[in-house]
């Protein structure tokens, strides 16, 4: 979903009958309120809800990564991948 009111996209990312395509989306949103709302959209698996929650734990410690990287949930990697922390080490070695 695209709509360029956080708002709006808050607002569908928490309603009971979001499609899962729509929901996968807001799971990656900029905003972090529609990140929450979609996290907390009881239509959203809860293995995927917990994984994905802690990736925006600022405390996450890269042997966490390494484990939320073999993740089943492709949603889940592709953060992994684009985590901040994760970068950061990177380009440190």
């Amino acid at each position: 979903m695209e709509h360029p009111i956080q708002g709006v996209r808050v607002l569908v990312a928490s309603h009971h009958n979001i499609t899962q395509n729509s929901l996968d989306k807001l799971i990656d949103d900029r905003s972090p309120e529609v990140r929450a709302a979609a996290l907390a959209n009881p239509k959203l698996d809860s293995m995927l809800r917990e994984q994905l929650a802690s990736l925006e734990n600022p405390n996450l410690s890269l042997l966490d990564l390494r484990e939320l990287a073999n993740s089943e949930y492709t949603a889940v990697k592709t953060k992994v991948v684009r985590h901040p922390k994760l970068m950061v080490q990177f380009w440190q070695n």
